[in-house]
């Protein structure tokens, strides 16, 4: 039985995680009656008008992301999470934008089921699990990108119960928990691929480290069996997401304007980036910086340095040595693969940096294990009197994972509560495009140009577009193709135009005669925009 002191300690430990994990609950869902307009906008409106067209028009796996003309389809991942968020809207009758978030935190959430598992394998305290997950979740990467319209939890709830399943069926040599594995690799793969091949690296190793952790390590038919299971998981995801992207490829190259740039071969650079890259100091830093571990900004570089510096001492000193290893191999698997990808995209370190989370976790707790006195064991455990608390060590720990946690959630709220104030809400941003989404006929379509292929405006108008990156002549032939493919009776409700085409005088005028738009423009934050003519 523990003494009074070492059960006060426990419950203030306890109470200070239980608080922490508030705090951070608190921050997922205080910004809900905001638009999509905050960081990477791009992205989420994209993965929110995927939803909005299956509200208005049913669900298909060949999904429109309607910007680059008709036909609309240009699928990537498949479409569950957009599926999940419109499905929640047209059951509850919320708006799209909070159903987009709803989702993507009831996933987040989910995380948490495999993250506890998983730690259970090396950490025996209950009090250490959670602030090992209060370490990953007060980070600002993971309270702001588990908040947004984006597959990114989705994508992680499913590697990490395919990384728990794959090991957990080689623990026990399981069949059952193999052919969990090989399902929830499935939709970890088709949800976001690059997520998936992440988590791969640690469970393939972790599974093979339980193998060679078998007390005389015998080829014997249970080896055999656990090599098999794995194998199969991790072949039938792979050729899953193969097909899958052979079969979004050729949809894709149906599209006049995007066959050219959206294939996974067009975007071969893009995703993978470049020697060059990778071997650039700049590049990296900005990958570490942006990263930001446990905070954006101020403060993050001092917290990365601790991390580097306790993680080679934790790789000597520890028990958990391998794991630690295994685990800062996921985490740079990421941008090493991916090194363009995760040099754009901050939302990227989503995928990875919870092992490196992990990682520090494991990292103190080994430490603390190893240089505090034997007496004050992790493990609860009865103890002589005169060998000390048991639960020093526990104490230990956990006060350092705190203050990390309790940094990473500061951080959050100093450096996002005034940018997450100064954001529009959902129906602003649709009141300043109203007059766009009320021109011309309710089929009409847009015509953009300087804007890439960012489907805000048509995101927050209700309208599908035609998006010209390259401000093409009208007779060129993709241009031509793309506009012929209109339906009959469809035509063009409004044109914007932004960046230097908007002063090409000549070029507005062409269009302007040819789609019957009115000569004065109005002005929105995208741009000028010429509406369809009375």
């Amino acid at each position: 039985m523990r003494s009074l002191p070492t059960m006060s300690i426990r419950w203030g430990l306890g109470i200070a995680v239980t608080l922490g994990l508030i705090a951070c609950g608190y921050y997922l869902t205080w910004d809900w009656d905001k638009s999509l307009l905050g960081m990477h906008f791009f992205r989420q409106t994209q993965t929110a008008i995927t939803a909005y067209c299956f509200i208005h028009e049913g669900f298909t796996f060949n999904y429109q992301t309607p910007v680059l003309g008709k036909p609309w389809a240009i699928p990537f991942e498949l479409p569950l999470y957009q599926f999940l968020a419109a499905l929640v809207t047209e059951i509850s009758q919320i708006d799209l934008d909070r159903a987009g978030r709803l989702v993507s935190v009831v996933f987040w959430l989910g995380c948490l089921f495999p993250l506890v598992k998983i730690l259970h394998w090396w950490v025996e305290d209950p009090i250490l699990r959670w602030a090992v997950v209060l370490l990953i979740g007060s980070s600002p990467t993971y309270i702001y990108w588990s908040d947004s319209f984006m597959m990114e939890s989705t994508a992680l709830f499913f590697s990490l119960m395919y990384l728990y399943t794959l090991v957990q069926s080689t623990r026990q040599a399981s069949t059952v928990f193999a052919l969990l594995a090989m399902l929830c690799g499935l939709m970890a793969g088709l949800q976001k691929a690059t997520t998936f091949l992440i988590a791969l690296v640690p469970a393939v190793a972790f599974a093979g480290l339980v193998l060679y952790r078998r007390p005389g390590r015998p080829l014997d038919r249970v080896f055999w069996k656990n090599i098999v299971q794995i194998f199969i998981a991790v072949a039938v995801p792979m050729t899953a997401v193969a097909l899958w992207t052979r079969h979004a490829d050729a949809v894709k190259t149906l599209n006049p304007l995007g066959r050219n740039f959206v294939t996974s071969h067009a975007l071969t650079a893009w995703n993978f980036g470049t020697m060059a890259q990778r071997e650039s100091f700049s590049v990296w830093d900005r990958i570490g910086t942006i990263e930001s571990i446990w905070g954006f900004g101020r403060g993050s570089s001092l917290l990365l340095l601790a991390a580097i510096l306790v993680l080679p001492v934790a790789i000597v000193w520890s028990r958990y040595r391998m794991e630690i290893l295994i685990l800062i191999a996921a985490y740079l698997t990421g941008p090493l693969v991916f090194t363009n990808l995760f040099f754009i995209h901050e939302y990227y370190n989503y995928e990875n940096s919870l092992y490196l989370n992990l990682a520090f976790g494991l990292a103190v707790i080994g430490l603390v294990e190893a240089f505090v006195p034997k007496a004050a064991s992790v493990k609860p455990q009865k103890k002589k009197k005169k060998e000390g608390p048991p639960v020093l060590k526990v104490a230990i720990s956990s006060a350092i994972l705190l203050v990390v946690s309790g940094w990473g959630i500061w951080t959050y709220s100093d450096t996002f509560s005034s940018f997450i104030a100064k954001l529009p809400t959902s129906e602003q941003a649709r009141q300043v495009l109203l007059p766009v989404a009320k021109a011309g006929n309710p089929q009409d379509v847009l015509l953009i140009y300087g804007l890439d292929w960012d489907p805000t405006v048509a995101y927050y108008s209700g309208r599908k577009a035609i998006m010209d990156r390259e401000g093409r002549r009208l007779d060129d032939p993709a241009v031509a193709e793309s506009l012929s493919n209109l339906s009959p009776g469809q035509g063009i409700a409004a044109m914007i135009v932004t960046g230097p085409l908007a002063q090409n005088a000549a070029f507005i005028h062409e269009r302007v005669n040819r789609f019957h738009l009115s000569t004065t423009p109005i002005m929105i934050p995208w741009g000028q925009c010429y509406l369809k003519a009375p």
